[in-house]
């Protein structure tokens, strides 16, 4: 039994407001940074806007059906990697979201207020610059 898990954050760019919704918003956009971690290893930050590949790990974790997909409001990133990269088919099986996991506990979806519940040090917490 296959038990890795690969999480993953895009910071991405569009000139449409995140405010005319995700998938309006995905359409256009482009991703900058695609942040990953297998299990408990360090994070890793492909620069996409560089024109560098994929990296050979992340591209190998990303396509096994077996490893599970972790991220904060997946529904975003979901929308964002199909539009942006289609050929990338990922099963939404495999997703697992840590903002519906909050929200069903009754604490903040908002990544920056779940931090501050959750007493996570700023400089391990959502940027407030980077708010949409």
């Amino acid at each position: 039994m296959n038990n890795t898990i690969l999480w993953l954050d895009l910071e991405t760019y569009s000139e449409i407001p995140i405010k005319n919704g995700t998938h309006t918003y995905a359409e256009h956009a482009e991703i900058m940074l695609f942040a990953w971690a297998v299990n408990n290893n360090p994070v890793q930050v492909w620069d996409v806007i560089s024109g560098a590949s994929m990296p050979a790990e992340l591209r190998k974790t990303l396509l096994d059906p077996a490893v599970i997909l972790f991220a904060h409001n997946s529904h975003f990133d979901r929308t964002v990697l199909r539009h942006y990269m289609p050929k990338l088919r990922l099963d939404i099986s495999r997703w697992r979201d840590t903002m519906v996991q909050a929200l069903a506990h009754g604490l903040p979806g908002a990544l920056g207020a779940l931090c501050e519940v959750l007493g996570i040090p700023s400089d391990r917490a959502k940027d407030k610059e980077g708010k949409a």
